[in-house]
């Protein structure tokens, strides 16, 4: 019979072997985490900087900046977190070893990439809609009849 085997499941991997790639990993979840932060710091100074200078200059586009920036990069917080607790737990099971430390690793894992998931889907959704309100603002431009 197809898809059987005679000398039964395959054996599971060892708690060494998994620890050792955990640990091989856990440096650099930790790093995209850090510069995760760094990021989200460069992004609030743009956007207060850009939005000041738009107020000083008179162009109202640029305040768009002071509004902006700060709104995405309190959403970037969020993976930066997860990957750091993600870290975290890694470096608690290489340290201890036990099931229930690589299942906690493993759940933060998982809650990083839901949220990363969700992140995904709500962008594209968003995008497609920006891009739908721009063809039909677009078109009532052209033929004369927009109404705003």
């Amino acid at each position: 019979m197809l898809g059987t085997d005679s000398q039964g499941p395959p054996p599971l991997p060892s708690m060494a072997g998994i620890a050792d790639i955990l640990r091989r990993t856990q440096p650099w979840t930790r790093l995209m985490g850090i510069l995760g932060f760094i990021m989200v710091g460069f992004m609030m100074v743009v956007g207060v900087l850009g939005g000041l200078a738009g107020l000083a200059t008179g162009d109202m586009t640029a305040l768009v900046l002071l509004f902006i920036y700060p709104v995405l990069a309190l959403l970037y917080i969020f993976p930066s977190l997860y990957l750091i607790r993600y870290s975290t737990r890694i470096r608690d099971f290489v340290a201890g070893g036990q099931g229930p430390q690589l299942e906690a690793a493993l759940d933060a894992q998982r809650a990083f990439w839901k949220f990363i998931g969700i992140l995904s889907v709500i962008s594209i959704v968003m995008g497609v809609l920006m891009a739908v309100i721009a063809v039909v603002a677009g078109f009532a431009i052209a033929t004369g009849s927009a109404g705003f």
